[in-house]
């Protein structure tokens, strides 16, 4: 067995351990829970979900929407294992590539907008604007209404993507999810 399937077989075990000695999810969540967490909030909806772990980055989750493009959750504190359990994490969608550095553009936007927040994004040769939105899953995000807080960050994302092209002209095509490139270290569910 390789280290990544081992290291995948104990991430489950050790979710399922946890669910069954607390009964439920109360503290905090696992990778696995969370899989769950978002399996329930999609429920019927049209949507792709994937749990994928890098050695960069730890676990980290894709939801891919049609026409809505790539949204990854991730932890705020660190690498998120599967023997720590997190209830802040971090959305993130790239909205587009850039030509140009819009420096003074972003922070003027980041100083309107409170809850997303704009950041332009260096990965290899090429520069991103991405929208980030931080929420806490026990402070009011809940399994009910976790689709409404995805899908407002979304409008706005998609409204923000819209203003940089008509604003700037720097955009030069829609962008991949973060993370999508390490594809062979990717596991999914």
């Amino acid at each position: 067995m390789s280290v990544d399937i081992f290291e995948h077989v104990e991430a489950i075990k050790a979710g399922v351990s946890y669910f069954e000695n607390q009964d439920s999810i109360i503290d905090a969540v696992s990778s696995l829970e969370m899989m769950v967490f978002l399996e329930n909030a999609f429920k019927g909806r049209k949507v792709k979900i994937c749990a994928n772990y890098s050695k960069a980055s730890g676990y980290h989750f894709t939801i891919d929407r049609p026409k809505a493009g790539y949204i990854v959750l991730n932890s705020v504190s660190g690498q998120w294992h599967h023997d720590n359990y997190i209830e802040q994490f971090l959305m993130r969608i790239r909205l587009c590539e850039l030509s140009s550095l819009p420096y003074q553009w972003v922070n003027e936007q980041n100083e309107r907008n409170h809850d997303i927040k704009l950041l332009i994004v260096h990965d290899g040769d090429k520069n991103y604007l991405e929208a980030r939105r931080y929420f806490d899953l026990y402070g009011g995000v809940r399994c009910d209404n976790l689709c409404k807080t995805i899908e407002d960050f979304t409008v706005s994302a998609q409204l923000l993507s819209q203003i940089v092209q008509r604003d700037m002209g720097l955009v030069r095509k829609r962008s991949e999810a973060p993370f999508h490139h390490f594809q062979s270290e990717h596991t999914q569910h």
